[in-house]
């Protein structure tokens, strides 16, 4: 399972996003992310911008509210013209630790 820092910034990267019909990069697509608990939205919604290439990026701020041991699922939406996909990353929180 996929892990993610308590108490840090946590950057989240997407893509490269690619158009299925003509194989060409997708720019211009809306990206928003939302971490649940249960079903339950935890923090703000965080919108995910276009880097390069058709590879978006957004930030968890270290000020959302994460429980230590606790599983959650990071949902992204992704608009393009009309056509819409969902995907559902689970992940568990953690301390950072060296």
């Amino acid at each position: 399972m996929r892990e993610i820092y308590i108490n840090s910034d946590n950057i989240i990267t997407l893509g490269p996003l690619a158009d299925a019909v003509t194989g060409l990069p997708v720019t211009t697509a809306t990206v928003s992310a939302v971490i649940k608990s249960a079903g339950v939205a935890v923090g703000s919604p965080i919108t995910l911008t276009h880097i390069a290439d058709g590879r978006y990026r957004g930030n968890i701020e270290d000020t959302v509210g994460l429980v230590t041991a606790t599983q959650y699922v990071l949902e992204i939406t992704t608009t393009n013209s009309g056509t819409v996909s969902f995907k559902k990353i689970p992940f568990v929180a953690i301390y950072d630790v060296e």
